[in-house]
């Protein structure tokens, strides 16, 4: 949970954030997160770099199970969620 809704399988996270007044929109930015709506449960990944039209995404489970991977796609593949990560100090 994250300021109150479960934001579940990731083909609910932008109506979540979006619930949560998190921003969504087509614009990239290195560190954050990718999001489709695509397959049964969506797709999350964390954003690496922004370059043109491209993105490249770190991400787990695309190429396998537990598996980590990177690629580079057109931008338009996702929609991006704009989380704001406060550093936690321990």
């Amino acid at each position: 949970m994250y300021k109150g809704p479960n934001w579940g399988n990731a083909n609910t996270w932008d109506n979540a954030a979006r619930q949560t007044g998190v921003p969504v929109n087509s614009k990239p930015v290195p560190g954050c997160v990718a999001q489709t709506n695509a397959g049964k449960y969506g797709h999350v990944a964390w954003v690496a770099k922004v370059s043109g039209n491209s993105v490249t995404i770190e991400e787990y489970n695309h190429s396998g199970t537990e598996k980590y991977s990177t690629r580079t796609v057109p931008k338009s593949t996702f929609n991006y969620i704009h989380v704001k990560i406060s550093k936690v100090e321990i």
